[in-house]
């Protein structure tokens, strides 16, 4: 009987999940040049351009968040020492009564420290696109978006970066 309720609070935990209708996205935050975890951080969200959630992360720089589908999220990821990173997850367009069941998005982010001269502007629009595409049957990133926005990313740290002074690095 002890096997029984077991097995049957497992699927109605499951049930309960699949009539979910979220994204469950969660990572850490880590300093892009070391790969060592950050402690501290925010996550803002902005679903369609308004104000839906501000977490602050968990020990060990953690973030949890769960975006019910139909909308179109801004994520942006800062730290008080670091430069903010926004991330654009497109679930306006998944199939009324689609259940994203399972869809789980681990994302690490690795953010850069301060760089003084390194104009930040080049961060204000989103850094990764995630859309949903019919063909696969899920979320998935555009992978061009994204190496686009790295480069132009690359192109400003290193100007920055060069800019500096010799012998005064930050």
């Amino acid at each position: 009987m002890k096997l029984f309720c077991t097995f049957a609070l497992f699927f109605f935990s499951l049930a309960m999940y699949a009539q979910k209708n979220d994204i469950h996205m969660s990572g850490q935050f880590m300093d892009a040049d070391t790969g060592k975890k950050l402690k501290q951080g925010s996550v803002l969200v902005k679903r369609d351009g308004v104000d839906f959630m501000l977490e602050q992360t968990q020990k060990g720089g953690n973030y949890d968040i769960l975006l019910p589908v139909g909308f179109v999220y801004d994520i942006k990821f800062d730290t008080p020492t670091h430069l903010q990173k926004i991330i654009r997850i497109d679930a306006k367009n998944v199939p009324v009564g689609k259940k994203m069941i399972g869809c789980e998005m681990q994302i690490d982010v690795p953010l850069f420290g301060d760089i003084e001269g390194f104009n930040e502007e080049v961060l204000s629009q989103p850094i990764g696109l995630c859309q949903y595409n019919a063909k696969a049957d899920g979320m998935e990133f555009d992978a061009e978006f994204g190496k686009q926005r790295q480069a132009e990313i690359k192109s400003e740290r290193d100007r920055a970066i060069q800019s500096k002074p010799s012998g005064k690095k930050k």
